[in-house]
Order: C-alpha cells, then structure tokens, then sequence
C-alpha cells in the first residue's frame, strides 16, 4: 500500500466487512434459538383449551430442529459458529507464531548444517 490514506480504507472497509459477516452469521444462528421459544408457551396452555392443533405444534416443536443447514452435513447454530470463530482465532495464532520463528534466529538444531560445518 502506498499512502496512508489506502492503509484507512483497507481498514475500514476490512472492519465493516468482517463485522457485517458477523453480524449475519449469528443472525442465521439465532433461529434455532428462536424456535425453540414456542416450547415454553406450548407447554403452559391451560387442559380446557389443551387441542389436537396445540399438541401437533407442541410435537413439531419438540422433535423438529428448525436451522440452516450446509447441504445437510451440519447446521447453523450459535455454538458451531462459536466452535469456527475458535477455531479461527486458533489458526492465526499458530501462523503467527510460526511466522515469528520462521523470521528469527537460524534454526540451530539442524544436524546436516552442523555435521557440514564440522567437516569443512
């Protein structure tokens, strides 16, 4: 990057975009949350007005996870996108660390650069 003024708006424009993943993603996760909130309502309906609509609901609600899905292989909830932004952050760390060894002192427990010094 070449001015300061580009280094801002990569910035910015990094911040906004990452932060509207963020936002979308636990958006999509709270459905699952939400759909579960009928359950407590269902399950607090006085026995007079207790109908065959109430529990076919109640069954519904109770058996059926409503979620997004990745093609059936898993779905989206608050707690897997919690396990990816972990996992995440894990990833860059270990590359950050490895990028700091990788950048400093040779690595002194190589045996052939050692066996090759001592012979010449």
């Amino acid at each position: 990057m070449h001015s300061s003024w580009e280094v801002l708006c990569f910035v910015i424009l990094f911040t906004y975009l990452v932060g509207r993943t963020c936002v979308v993603s636990l958006y999509v996760a709270s459905i699952n949350d939400q759909s579960k909130k009928p359950k407590a309502v269902l399950f607090s309906v006085p026995a007079e007005c207790y109908g065959v609509e109430i529990k076919r609901f109640l069954m519904q609600v109770t058996s059926d996870e409503l979620s997004f899905t990745g093609c059936n292989f898993f779905t989206v909830t608050r707690t897997f996108m919690l396990t990816v932004a972990g996992t995440i952050v894990t990833y860059e760390i270990v590359l950050i660390q490895l990028n700091n060894v990788a950048s400093g002192v040779p690595d002194q427990n190589n045996t052939i650069n050692n066996y090759c010094s001592k012979l010449s």
